[in-house]
């Protein structure tokens, strides 16, 4: 669920770091060199307007079930929308997704430098991470850590009252997402975006 749920209650998806424009180069310019530069930054921003979209709708899908009903109200919210809303963020040529170390719904396992990125930072604070974007095989890679606020705690965290583990448990059997605590790392939103060839 955040995967489902943990996503949505949390702040969503740390700010993007700042996008600087490519600079044009003093010396000779290699037309070629810059404009895969520039491809290769357009892919990088596209990947970041998708995990802030994805992020962004669905904190206010499940925020808008907690307010309705609280978490046995955002539980079926989550399985209902959070395919739409993931296909909706992305494109032809961008993939969105979310994912963690401790899933909620398998599905969302990610590509494997998704979790490799999990499995290196799970045992961390959500304050002594940070995402990366890089360009591997002509396309942009992104993520953007996940932080675990208050709000998660219902559905996520130690104290778990007995109708939500019973809805929890009965829609997600394999659910590893509790346990946690204000702050922790929730896990991750990532992003591929194909860079376009150079004309």
């Amino acid at each position: 669920m955040w995967l489902i749920l943990a996503l949505a209650c949390n702040r969503g998806p740390q700010e993007p770091d700042r996008i600087e424009p490519i600079a044009e180069p003093s010396g000779p310019v290699d037309n070629g060199s810059a404009t895969q530069r520039k491809a290769e930054g357009s892919a990088i921003v596209s990947a970041e307007l998708a995990t802030k979209a994805l992020g962004n709708t669905m904190k206010e899908r499940v925020s808008a079930a907690m307010r309705e009903g609280g978490p046995l109200a955002a539980i079926p919210a989550c399985q209902s929308d959070a395919a739409t809303l993931t296909a909706a963020a992305g494109s032809n040529d961008v993939r969105v997704g979310r994912s963690s170390a401790k899933l909620r719904n398998p599905d969302n396992a990610g590509p494997e430098w998704v979790q490799d990125w999990l499995q290196d930072n799970q045992d961390k604070r959500f304050d002594h991470v940070t995402g990366t974007s890089d360009i591997v095989d002509g396309e942009a890679r992104l993520i953007r850590p996940i932080q675990v606020e208050p709000g998660c705690l219902g559905c996520h965290g130690t104290h778990i009252d007995q109708a939500t583990q019973t809805a929890l448990t009965a829609a997600y059997p394999q659910d590893r997402a509790t346990g946690y605590a204000a702050g922790d790392l929730r896990g991750a939103v990532w992003a591929i975006a194909r860079v376009q060839a150079a004309e």
